[in-house]
């Protein structure tokens, strides 16, 4: 698949991977996933800045706001690592470091480089095969962006917490309404810009409405939040489950 090549050619060699934390290894990555994406937008829009300057200008302004939307759907994620919204606390230790940020960022760039070789080939034959293949994880994600936002505005009254945890303060449960009200706000207007900017990707998606739909949840799918099915919690290496309303369990993972 073109997601493992392009994780394939950024990988740190041997000997670097050896003497660099995780961390850094992590970021060295994005940041190569990050001009691998650059230069595959370079190859669509050089030429169509010297073609068509209003169709240029609107699609750097359609790259800024999914800049933009990318850092909120990242932030969300890091933000809900180690964090049990029914109780309304986090665990200690769990904050990912970054790491949930970082992984979540370097899934969008790839599927930026996707779009971009599509942009520039003009064959959506794969590009519509991917979108609508992924419509049912962008609905979960969707879903789970919405309950985050529903339960912060409302959090629970305060009560006591569990050793090990610490109780989210009124500008954490602020910060997780803006953060989801943003992701929510800018998946849908990201869609019906681009749709707005690429006709062909219109007529192979099934119209405009179905194109703007489809679209919101591919872009929703950029990030691997998703619910799980009730149950008890289980917590894996990597990763923090969080449980949410109606006893269902966000499960944050930091294996993309």
């Amino acid at each position: 698949m073109m997601a493992a090549a392009v994780r394939r050619a950024c990988q740190p060699r041997k000997e670097t991977a050896r003497t660099i934390a995780l961390k850094e290894q992590l970021l060295l990555v994005t940041e190569c996933v990050r001009r691998r994406m650059v230069s595959d937008l370079e190859a669509f829009l050089l030429p169509l800045q010297a073609a068509s300057p209003p169709r240029f200008s609107a699609w750097m302004t359609s790259q800024a706001d999914w800049d933009r939307f990318t850092k909120a759907l990242a932030s969300l994620k890091e933000a809900l690592e180690g964090v049990n919204l029914a109780e309304g606390a986090r665990r200690d230790g769990s904050s990912s470091g970054g790491a949930a940020f970082t992984l979540c960022e370097r899934s969008a760039l790839t599927e930026r480089i996707f779009l971009a070789r599509t942009l520039a080939s003009g064959d959506l034959t794969w590009f519509v095969a991917r979108v609508e293949s992924v419509q049912g994880h962008g609905q979960q994600t969707r879903d789970v962006v919405t309950g985050v936002r529903r339960h912060a505005e409302k959090p629970p009254k305060p009560a006591a917490v569990e050793d090990g945890q610490r109780r989210l303060a009124p500008s954490a449960w602020q910060e997780l309404a803006a953060g989801a009200k943003a992701v929510e706000d800018g998946a849908p207007a990201l869609a019906e810009a681009t749709c707005a900017l690429w006709p062909q990707a219109v007529e192979a998606l099934g119209g405009s409405a179905a194109c703007r739909d489809k679209r919101t949840h591919y872009y929703f799918a950029h990030c691997n939040l998703r619910e799980s099915p009730p149950g008890p919690t289980v917590t894996k290496v990597g990763s923090a489950t969080e449980r949410t309303p109606g006893d269902l369990q966000v499960s944050v993972s930091l294996v993309q």
